[in-house]
């Protein structure tokens, strides 16, 4: 049964907002060294003991015990007896350590959830998926808002309509007429394509310039994955179609800890495909949105998982790459082109989440550059706001430093929640980029972190990393990374 906890900070500053738990765990709160989560030794905590409470947790059952603490532990401000037995938590109490009369202390809000099933799509939320939407109380598969309760938007007709072609013997082979959507195209993929005819179709994950991606699952075993279709509009060339394609083969091709890991893939109906895990924990830029800059440890952690999956990408065998002549040859090394925090999946919904770089459609072996035909004179494909302003000049011949530039930027990113640049100052993102220069860590960075030990040599580095003067300080990520290590430890 998917069951989640949790702790939810109400009052006081904590190292989290919230404290998710999906199987057992015990908390041993207080001031003390030791204890987690600890209390800050200030004077604002002086009531606060230094073992004031424990907290045990075996979904579903939360229960809560007084160490003994001089001011007292509060369940909806009813106090404890100071060391007697463990009392049960239900879903919404209030518990706070110290007599609220005090004044401030710190206080959690109990939310637990179990088994909860959609009942406008019948999805049985994960373990996993319940820990990422618990707050919104968004099923993982349709998207609506309250696991039960309206609020889902009617599936497009288009989708529809392809499923009744597919499984209707006496239409069966039949085609549908255009325009076409991207869910009716997703709806062709699994009904064509044999290694994934019977999954089902869930919510968009997102979409970008060429293609959409889905959650699909496989009702037998519940297995999930993304599917990721080409857009209907953007498969109009042969060019196009040749961009995705080659995403397709770089994505198969690679085999990486910090890189999405991919199945398969084709053409199935028409429609170009393929398919990839899906991670619970969305990604870096969702996750910085709803819960604002991430510490200074968990956003160097997510950085550093970014530049090995870039180490990787910059030294692997590309093995017949396709020339504009007709010809192939072989490479050794991809650049992205594309690192940004909607491109860096996370492989959990809270700290301690592992980086998966993702959207290989702008990769190539950049040491066959302007030999593909597929990227033109005068193209610059991205996204501007982690761009350095050399490839944007000069996108055809972009290197590996375009990448470790736009890595500092996702960094800079997950400790602000901004990129560099202000694009406020002008309607015009191109612009911005051609005529702004990135602003200093230390004017955008809060107070917390501006007090982090690592701090100032931090921000020195990635301002440095960041200047965009005309020199790219670093072409390889993995020096990059030793100096990040060094600076950070």
């Amino acid at each position: 049964m998917a069951t989640v906890v949790v702790l939810e900070v109400v009052e006081g500053t904590l190292d989290r907002t919230e404290y998710v738990c999906t199987g057992p765990a015990r908390y041993t709160i207080g001031r003390a060294r030791g204890c987690y989560p600890r209390v800050p030794h200030t004077q604002d905590y002086q009531y606060v003991s230094q073992e004031h409470c424990e907290i045990e947790i075996d979904p579903p059952d939360v229960r809560v015990r007084d160490l003994g603490s001089t001011h007292g532990t509060f369940v909806n401000r009813e106090r404890l007896p100071g060391g007697a037995a463990a009392r049960p938590l239900g879903h919404g109490d209030l518990l706070r350590l110290t007599d609220p009369a005090l004044g401030p202390a710190v206080g959690f809000r109990v939310h637990r959830h179990e088994n909860p099933v959609c009942d406008v799509c019948g999805w049985t939320l994960s373990a996993g998926e319940l820990a990422a939407g618990w707050r919104a109380r968004v099923c993982a598969n349709c998207r609506t808002a309250g696991w039960a309760g309206p609020g889902h938007p009617p599936r497009p007709p288009e989708a529809a309509a392809e499923t009744a072609l597919c499984e209707a013997d006496a239409l069966r082979g039949w085609e549908l007429g255009r325009p076409r959507t991207p869910e009716a195209a997703a709806e062709t993929v699994l009904c064509e394509a044999d290694a994934l005819r019977g999954w089902e179709l869930g919510r968009k994950l997102g979409q970008g310039g060429m293609g959409v991606v889905f959650v699909i699952r496989e009702p037998g075993t519940g297995e999930v994955r993304a599917l990721k279709v080409m857009r209907p509009q953007a498969a109009a060339t042969e060019a196009a179609r040749q961009r995705f394609r080659r995403e397709t083969a770089n994505t198969r091709l690679l085999d990486h800890p910090h890189l999405v890991r991919s199945f398969d893939g084709g053409e199935a109906g028409g429609v170009l495909y393929f398919t990839m895990a899906y991670y619970v924990g969305g990604n870096l830029e969702e996750r910085v949105r709803a819960r604002g800059p991430l510490p200074l440890a968990e956003a160097v952690g997510v950085a550093r998982g970014v530049l090995r999956a870039l180490e990787y990408l910059q030294s692997v065998p590309v093995p017949a790459v396709p020339l504009a002549d007709g010809s192939a040859e072989d490479a050794d090394g991809l650049v992205h082109r594309d690192i940004k925090p909607a491109n860096v999946l996370l492989s959990e919904p809270g700290p301690g989440a592992d980086a998966r770089v993702s959207d290989l459609g702008l990769a190539k072996a950049f040491q066959l550059a302007g030999r593909t035909g597929l990227t033109g004179l005068g193209d610059a494909w991205g996204t501007p706001a982690f761009m350095p302003r050399h490839q944007l000049l000069n996108y055809l011949r972009a290197g590996p430093g375009v990448d470790v530039w736009a890595a500092a930027a996702t960094l800079y990113y997950a400790l602000t929640g901004r990129p560099p640049r202000d694009f406020a100052a002008h309607p015009d993102p191109i612009q911005v980029v051609r005529t702004t220069l990135p602003i200093p860590l230390r004017d955008r960075a809060s107070a917390s972190l501006s007090v982090h030990p690592a701090f100032a040599a931090l921000a020195d580095l990635l301002d440095g990393v960041l200047a965009d003067d005309g020199q790219l300080r670093y072409a390889r990520a993995a020096d990059f990374r030793a100096e990040l290590d060094r600076v950070v430890g």
